[in-house]
């Protein structure tokens, strides 16, 4: 389980800080998010196909080790662009001249 909220939480990362959205077109995405998963609700419960399920299934049956050296490793190299992340905008917008 923990090696799932590590991958998770390790795509999550590198999606959100290499794709920058807008507002419409996520709220695109989650739109197209939630038909495909109506979809695959009323494919299982009207038709009986269960592709979601199945696609679920054979994940749920991966057995993941978590390898906490690689873990370690990436955190460490993430820390370095979450700090530069964080005080660049501070130090750049706290000094720029604007109309207002």
């Amino acid at each position: 389980m923990l090696a799932w909220i590590w991958g998770v939480t390790l795509i999550t990362t590198i999606l959100t800080v290499g794709i920058d959205l807008n507002r419409n077109v996520t709220a695109f995405w989650v739109v197209v998010i939630g038909l495909v998963w109506g979809l695959g609700l009323w494919l299982r419960d009207v038709k009986s196909i269960t592709l979601f399920g199945d696609i679920y299934n054979f994940f749920a049956d991966l057995v993941l080790a978590y390898p906490r050296q690689l873990g370690l490793v990436v955190s460490i190299l993430l820390t370095v662009p979450y700090i530069l992340m964080y005080v660049w905008p501070r130090i750049n917008d706290k000094w720029r001249f604007t109309h207002n």
